[in-house]
């Protein structure tokens, strides 16, 4: 069952991180969205 655990643990790692990535994304394109406007 270790190996199912590490790779649930690497599939909420990644999710964790795009979930960021996105937030990131979103909170830098949002200025740029109002200076192009």
């Amino acid at each position: 069952t270790s190996g199912l655990v590490n790779s649930l643990a690497r599939l909420n790692v990644l999710s964790f991180l795009l979930g960021v990535i996105e937030l990131a994304y979103n909170n830098r394109m949002v200025p740029l969205k109002t200076v192009n406007a």
